[in-house]
């Protein structure tokens, strides 16, 4: 099995927009899974991709 969560989490992202990117953010501050840096960059070049 081969899990992506920076591909699972921009999934979510994409279908829920800003209301979505703004959950993420939120959950992030309570469960620091990766950094904060890490998912905006992540997140960044997800929407320069057009993703």
């Amino acid at each position: 099995m081969d899990f992506d969560p920076i591909g699972a989490v921009m999934a979510w992202i994409s279908v829920y927009g800003l209301i979505g990117l703004f959950a993420v953010a939120l959950s992030e501050r309570f469960v620091p899974v990766l950094p904060s840096y890490g998912l905006l960059l992540a997140v960044g070049i997800a929407a320069a991709d057009g993703t």
